[in-house]
């Protein structure tokens, strides 16, 4: 078995994980990571699993939160394109009636 750490970012929805193949090693990374974490959005988990794809449909909500946060941030950059577009459009309508 493999020892999987996630360090998942709530904030970013940025994810690494770090695979260990002995118990210790993965305890004393898991330990200061949590330290690392005290006081931010980063949620961080020690796994086990026979391989990370299995850790994937396991544990998916890790990874899955990616895409979906993924996709949001798109959707918002559209939405303030098209809320830039229009502002500009305006704008340059009432620059128009002004001459």
């Amino acid at each position: 078995m493999k020892h999987f750490l996630i360090d998942y970012d709530r904030s970013s929805g940025e994810v690494t994980v770090q695979t260990f193949e002995r118990m210790d090693d993965a305890i004393r990374a898991y330990t200061s990571s949590e330290l690392e974490a005290l006081g931010t959005m980063r949620e961080v988990v020690l796994l086990g699993s026979e391989s990370e794809d299995d850790l994937r449909e396991t544990h998916a909500r890790y990874f899955l939160e990616i895409a979906e946060a993924f996709e949001r941030a798109v959707g918002r950059d559209r939405e303030l394109s098209r809320g830039f577009d229009r502002a500009l459009s305006d704008y340059r309508e009432q620059l128009a009636g002004q001459v």
